[in-house]
């Protein structure tokens, strides 16, 4: 795997002049939102893309973060080139897309993407790009489909092994406690526990052990991080420097958290 870590700005510094360059002179088409994908059992999936339908580039496919939808992604698309194809998407359950029913195991929600890129004419390869705890679907994505995927860009990722990291750290109720840690082991329990409880009703902690078994082989992985300290319960706990390569014996995941 191929992976390179950097800093949001040195990764700005160094993809937008291409991006301009790429430019033509006619602005790239609005995102069109197709707010209901046919899936095999007659749900919806809403999908929102941007571009030429033929196109020379591998389709970029965006993941949202954990509760967020594909309209987070909208000034992205925006930005990219005229002759760049792609598409965000609602997950199951959550924004536009059709309501689920019952906890969802992690190959639900892949089949169901892949069945929309099938019918909407989406066809690979692609390029994941995924913010926060959307790199644990974009992770499953290339593990479920690894021929179809071509390289990922990971933003400010959460590692998958974060939950359970600060649940143990957090230990058992104590009566002089918080409020604040009481209220966040409350949520990471559910997480933990309660998968109905998610946005779109997913299992995601079956979800973040797929995430963990990561495997680009030769492909490319980059990864975005801030370029500050953020709060430990939230992402990066940590500044990076400039934008440097990984060893081949570093964990992403490690790296990211």
């Amino acid at each position: 795997m191929a992976i390179r870590v950097m800093s949001c700005a040195a990764a700005a510094a160094l993809l937008l002049p291409a991006a301009v360059a790429a430019q033509s002179p006619t602005p790239a088409p609005e995102v069109v939102l197709t707010e209901q994908v046919a899936l095999p059992d007659g749900r919806g999936l809403a999908l929102a893309c941007s571009g030429p339908v033929l196109t020379p580039h591998p389709v970029v496919l965006f993941e949202a973060d954990l509760g967020r939808t594909a309209g987070g992604w909208a000034g992205v698309q925006a930005a990219l080139p005229a002759d760049v194809r792609a598409c965000a998407y609602d997950r199951p359950g959550t924004g536009a897309s059709d309501p689920v029913s019952g906890v969802r195991a992690p190959d639900d929600d892949l089949a169901d993407l892949h069945a929309a890129l099938d019918t909407a004419g989406v066809p690979a390869p692609y390029v994941l790009v995924a913010d926060g705890a959307g790199a644990w679907w974009a992770s499953a994505f290339d593990l479920a489909y690894p021929d179809e995927v071509v390289g990922a860009v990971f933003v400010d990722p959460v590692s998958p092994t974060r939950n359970e990291i600060l649940r143990e750290a957090l230990g058992e109720p104590a009566a002089d406690e918080p409020t604040s840690v009481t209220i966040i082991r409350g949520a990471l329990d559910d997480f933990l526990s309660v998968p109905d409880r998610t946005p779109g009703r997913v299992d995601l902690r079956a979800l973040a052990s797929r995430a963990r078994r990561l495997q680009l082989d030769d492909r490319p992985l980059v990864i975005l991080e801030p370029a500050r300290p953020t709060s430990a319960l939230s992402r990066g706990t940590r500044p990076v420097g400039p934008s440097r390569p990984l060893v081949d014996s570093e964990d992403p995941w490690v790296v990211a958290w």
